[in-house]
């Protein structure tokens, strides 16, 4: 797994499959004080044990006051994703990142 820090979020790129790669990544002892960004755009599709994953860290995430967004292309099974934030490029990721840190500081 790829994985990178910058100043308001973590960047993770799993390798295949996905939710191996995640499954261990994140635990209760993991302190969750940061927005993450899960690049998946070298998956086709997610299969349903990488969703609930994803599911599970989007929920821990929020718990701790912060958001998860996921980076896939292929958006026409978006529906699939539920509560999950789903947005095609990079670039868009940090931007919805960068809109959540000013709500967050305005208090909104």
């Amino acid at each position: 797994m790829i994985k990178k820090s910058f100043e308001r979020y973590l960047y993770l790129k799993p390798e295949t499959p996905v939710h191996k790669d995640l499954e261990g990544f994140f635990t209760e002892e993991v302190a969750l004080e940061i927005d993450v960004i899960i690049d998946v755009l070298n998956q086709s599709a997610l299969s349903e044990a990488t969703l609930i994953i994803l599911n599970e860290i989007h929920l821990r995430i929020q718990k701790a006051g912060f958001c998860l967004v996921i980076i896939k292309s292929n958006l026409t099974d978006v529906f699939n994703y539920k509560n999950l934030v789903c947005i095609p490029t990079l670039q868009e990721a940090e931007d919805y990142i960068e809109m959540e840190f000013i709500q967050r500081d305005l208090g909104i």
